[in-house]
Order: structure tokens, then C-alpha cells, then sequence
């Protein structure tokens, strides 16, 4: 059993399943390589899940899975879909829930993990992982 996710490596990771939870909100899952594998998401870290804009410009938007960590094979996110000319403050609406929702069955998309500050190491202990500029690590 292998942990995907590795701090420094952007992984492409196959749509294998799209479910409608509400008329805004869908439930994704990605494949793993390995059917074995496992995401390796310590608690209180994060997704960050990428693409380039049709002007080549990085986006990313961070998340947080609600499947297991011992799943094996697959991760799920539930993800509302922000669409454009629906609310008028955001005209535009989300550009990363949007371009997930183009996804079809089969297609590929980038991740990146795990991330955060915040990393729980059980029995109510935390880990904080400050800035470089406040001096490192805190437990």
C-alpha cells in the first residue's frame, strides 16, 4: 500500500466518477494509479488542485476531501459549482468549480499535496507550522 501524495510533486489523477448531490454541488472521484494506493492526507492538511487558464496563468484552489485516508484507490471531493450570470457580485462566477464541472469521465487533472500549517498528531496535540519569517515550527 503506497501513499500518492508527495509535498513537492504535482500528480495527474483520472475523473472516474461524477455524482449529483444538488442542482449546484457534485461529489468527484478520482482514481489512483494503484487500486492499493491510499491519498496519505495527514488530518488538517489539503489538496491543492491545479490548472493553467486558456492564457497559460496557473490556478489553484485548495480543498479538502471527504473521503477517508484509508480509501483505497480513490478520493472524493464534494465541490459546489459557482457558475457564471448567476450571482451578480460574482459575474464570473468560480473559475476552478467551473472547469472542474467540464470534466467528463476519464479526464485527467492536476494535484498537488499535502498543504497547510495546521497538521493534528492525535491525543489533542497540534502541529503549526509557522511562516519562515516567525521562526519555523511550533507543537
Amino acid at each position: 500500500m503506497n501513499t500518492i501524495l508527495k509535498p513537492d510533486e504535482i500528480i495527474e489523477l483520472k475523473l472516474i466518477e461524477k455524482v449529483e448531490v444538488t442542482h449546484d454541488t457534485n461529489r468527484y472521484r478520482f482514481g489512483f494509479p494503484n487500486e492499493d494506493d491510499v491519498l496519505g492526507l495527514p488530518t488538517g492538511k489539503h489538496i491543492a488542485l491545479t490548472f493553467e487558464d486558456e492564457n497559460g496563468e496557473p490556478v489553484s484552489r485548495s480543498y479538502t476531501p471527504v473521503s477517508s485516508d484509508v480509501d483505497k484507490g480513490f478520493v472524493d471531493f464534494v465541490i459546489k459549482v459557482y457558475r457564471s450570470n448567476v450571482h451578480p457580485d460574482f459575474p464570473e462566477g468560480g473559475v476552478m468549480s467551473q472547469k472542474i464541472d467540464t470534466l467528463e469521465i476519464g479526464d485527467s487533472f492536476s494535484f498537488r499535496g499535502p498543504n497547510g500549517r495546521l497538521e493534528y498528531m492525535g491525543d489533542g496535540v497540534f502541529k503549526i507550522k509557522q511562516l519562515k519569517s516567525q521562526g519555523g515550527e511550533k507543537h
